[in-house]
């Protein structure tokens, strides 16, 4: 197809250009590349090709799909013993309570590249009353653990916020945990807890439980899974100060 070609369609002017260059320089013939204007826009001549808008694939970005939330799977029922990690252990997170120090749960990260261990964070006291925590933190000397605070500073009422400043709410909702982010709608939560299930509700396990969690939260999942450990451990023993 030779020359420029018209049409109109739903208030705007289609225009359909193939390049003149006879073929015998050209490989292959190339394909119609289309042009929009609007009808106000439209010009009795159309010479410019500043007058012409191109559609390019960086134009339709804004219409890309959300990227999927994470699943970080839950392999034991416990929150002093198990892991959390998604599918291909690119995050990958050990909760440990050994038995030589039965009072504190260490938060470990795997690095899936350098295959190391990398302690992050710690909770004091997860089964009594009086609980603490403490995060990994950059110093002069390199990453160290910092001083422990109160969970009950951490985690106030079920809220926390991360390092970007950004507050999130732990709520509880029909007997589990969602995570929300402060001022937005309870109906796209920020992390989604989905239980495990059971074969006749007593033998092992036939599904693990696993959190969904939202991409925006991947810089912060050490708080995340501190704040979520602490919230299911106040919710296991009825404190339930989180319900909605």
């Amino acid at each position: 197809m030779g020359g420029n070609g018209l049409k109109q369609r739903a208030g705007l002017h289609w225009i359909c250009r193939t390049d003149t260059v006879p073929l015998k320089y050209k490989p292959s013939i190339p394909s119609p590349q289309f042009f929009a204007l609007s009808s106000d826009s439209l010009p009795s001549t159309i010479t410019a090709s500043s007058d012409i808008k191109r559609y390019t694939p960086a134009m339709s970005r804004a219409m890309k799909k959300a990227d999927p939330p994470l699943r970080m799977e839950i392999v034991a029922n416990s929150v002093r013993n198990t892991t959390i990690a998604v599918e291909d252990d690119r995050y990958y997170f050990e909760v440990v309570t050994r038995y030589w120090h039965p009072t504190t749960t260490k938060i470990n990260r795997f690095d899936v590249e350098t295959r190391l261990l990398t302690t992050v964070a710690e909770i004091e006291g997860l089964r009594g009353a009086e609980r603490r925590v403490r995060f990994l933190q950059p110093t002069e000397k390199g990453p160290q653990l910092g001083d422990w605070i109160n969970a009950s500073e951490f985690l106030k009422d079920g809220k926390f916020a991360t390092e970007q400043g950004t507050e999130y709410l732990w709520k509880s909702h029909r007997r589990k945990l969602r995570l929300l982010k402060d001022g937005e709608d309870e109906k796209t939560p920020a992390v989604q807890y989905h239980s495990h299930k059971r074969y006749f509700w007593v033998l092992r396990m036939s599904r693990h439980a696993w959190l969904d969690i939202k991409p925006e939260l991947t810089d912060s999942l050490e708080k995340v899974i501190v704040s979520y450990l602490l919230a299911e451990r106040q919710k296991r023993d009825k404190w339930r100060p989180f319900a909605s």
